[in-house]
């Protein structure tokens, strides 16, 4: 017996019969659709269910395909794969269709018609699966920040399967809205769902960086839209290498090492009219650190940036890295920057956003609040271009499980006064039990492995020698740098006198926990904010006494502090890797130009 999903009837293999579309017996119909097309493309088993999951385009595709050879013979089953060509397919479509094997699976595909109604399979074509995907809650938050009208010419950057763009023309209908994504199967999927839904919206397969260096000055958006990929490698750039180039050119300062979130954003504002505004989603690191301080230098001193919101937590379930919206338009005089990281609805597996929490973060970027402020431009200059509110937002709460950094401090001083004549005095050429450590040597809240010896130490200076697991902390000069020392039985390391040493009580607070703390841009925003001294920022032991940070309980600051220490790790190992290449590279032509 066929399955059926018809306006009043379903009929599953048990014979049960349902008046009305009861949701529970149409996904069973779709499921098992769904897995048996997986299970002939794939070899899946059939009980798994991978849409959930965002693994179903090829699915979907034959699907489609199924359910449109019945325009080909009322007898579908008759219809091989190359009759298809008859009903005058996109050619991109085949292309896809046969890079997942599609046609060589289709005499087994094709007999599914004996066992399902061909609204089944238009159905399973038409699964809109949200799974790592943004909310519509989120969504709806970007189109109001860029007010979407049907004025606008809109473009949707990373569409994958086109999910906003699919919103936007239901909830915000534009004068045209056109989805660009680099994924050609991805791309036609986004056609195939706008077929099924009746939605207006223009696919282009094409990579948005080839769009960004077009010199088609027609090609220019009211509206642009992203949730571009976070922490994309620059290896995968393909076309984007050819646009980082000619970005390096217009901004000599920037580099490989920029984030990535950085680069879509330029392809964004490149194709932004003058009166128009962009939108993306970008990691909440590449607001503040150093690495992307000249990008940003570049488009906050151009006015190119008008809002940018810490955004709440797990809002995706694909990532659990903090992310922030930013919001671009041309000629502003200040940024305007939102904390709405406790705007949220508490899930089980992810938060989610209310209408309310919508209305408030919507009002909050557009005037000052408790939770937003507007920095003018000399401000973030003054800030080294930081677009964080912990840098500027001064919220009247006190600190949340904050105590007095000097009541968990047990000794704190400054490392030994040498003078470089003094220091080479005592230096060794020849490895010893004694090291000397200096701010120069410690990078990332590392310790360089490789520290000069030093033939002795004076007595007077051993209490500026290290202990294992203190804390090491610059005094001088902004981004402080701090680290926890090492130090292994019979081992001495004194410490220069531009770092403090800094032992704590580690039955009150974890001390690669405070590396975490003051290494994150609220540790570093709190450092800053007791910062003395315009020409050399330094800060002092007593205002370091009196800052208060955050101690929540043991358990808590263990797990941080792991997750730090497991990362250190990874960055160690990581640049053990790049030595090991180094030497490679150094030594190539001996391997084999001498051959």
């Amino acid at each position: 017996m066929k399955k059926e999903i018809t306006a009043l009837n379903y009929t599953t293999d048990d014979g049960m019969n349902a008046t009305g579309r009861d949701s529970d017996i149409v996904e069973y119909i779709l499921m098992g659709c769904f897995c048996k097309i997986e299970k002939i493309l794939r070899g899946t088993p059939e009980s798994e269910w991978l849409i959930k999951d965002g693994n179903g385009r090829d699915v979907m595709i034959a699907a489609y395909l199924i359910w449109k050879s019945y325009e080909v013979s009322c007898n579908p089953k008759t219809v091989r794969f190359e009759m298809l060509k008859d009903l005058k397919l996109r050619s991109e479509m085949i292309e896809v269709a046969i890079s997942d094997h599609i046609d060589e699976k289709w005499k087994t595909l094709i007999l599914l018609t004996e066992e399902y109604s061909r609204d089944v399979f238009f159905d399973v074509a038409g699964i809109r699966y949200s799974g790592g995907f943004l909310s519509k809650q989120v969504i709806e938050l970007m189109c109001q920040l860029i007010d979407i009208t049907e004025k606008d010419n809109l473009a949707n950057y990373c569409c994958e399967i086109g999910n906003i763009t699919a919103y936007i023309a239901k909830e915000h209908p534009a004068k045209s809205i056109t989805g660009y994504d680099i994924d050609k199967e991805a791309i036609e999927v986004a056609r195939i769902l706008a077929e099924i839904e009746g939605n207006k919206i223009e696919y282009r397969n094409r990579d948005v960086f080839d769009l960004a260096i077009s010199e088609d000055e027609n090609v220019k958006f009211s509206k642009i839209i992203s949730d571009y990929p976070l922490g994309m490698r620059m290896k995968y750039l393909e076309v984007g290498k050819e646009y980082l180039k000619l970005l390096e050119k217009r901004i000599p300062s920037i580099s490989k090492a920029t984030s990535m979130d950085w680069i879509f954003n330029s392809a964004m504002v490149d194709k932004l009219d003058k009166k128009g505004k962009a939108i993306g989603i970008m990691t909440t690191g590449g607001t503040w650190n150093m690495i992307d301080a000249p990008i940003r230098k570049y488009y906050v001193e151009n006015g190119l940036i008008e809002t940018v919101i810490a955004m709440p937590a797990k809002l995706n379930s694909s990532t659990a890295v903090a992310t922030s919206i930013i919001v671009f338009s041309h000629n502003n005089k200040t940024v305007r920057l939102v904390d709405a990281t406790n705007e949220f609805v508490a899930g089980r597996r992810v938060n989610e956003l209310s209408e309310e929490n919508v209305k408030r973060i919507i009002a909050a970027a557009s005037k000052d609040s408790e939770i937003s402020m507007e920095v003018s431009v000399d401000t973030l200059r003054e800030n080294d271009y930081v677009l964080s509110t912990n840098r500027y937002l001064k919220c009247s709460e006190d600190v949340k499980d904050g105590v007095a950094f000097g009541e968990v401090i047990t000794r704190i001083t400054r490392g030994a006064q040498l003078s470089a004549k003094d220091f080479d005095k005592i230096e060794s050429k020849k490895p010893t039990g004694m090291q000397y450590l200096m701010l120069a040597n410690i990078h990332d809240g590392i310790i360089d492995n490789n520290l000069p010896y030093l033939s002795e130490i004076d007595k007077k200076n051993e209490k500026y020698c290290l202990t294992d697991s203190c804390l090491i902390m610059s005094k001088n000069g902004y981004p402080y740098k701090c680290a926890v020392a090492e130090v292994k039985e019979g081992q001495k390391i004194l410490a220069n006198g531009n770092l403090y040493i800094i032992e704590v009580d580690k039955d009150k607070v974890d001390p690669s926990y405070l590396a975490a703390f003051f290494s994150s841009e609220v540790g570093m925003a709190s450092l800053k904010s007791i910062t003395v001294g315009a020409t050399i920022p330094n800060i002092g032991i007593e205002q370091l006494k009196k800052l208060v940070i955050p101690i929540p309980s043991l358990e808590k600051q263990r797990d941080i502090s792991e997750l730090y220490k497991a990362t250190k790790e990874e960055i160690s190992l990581l640049e053990l890797k790049i030595e090991k290449a180094k030497t490679k590279l150094a030594h190539i032509f001996d391997e084999r130009g001498k051959k």
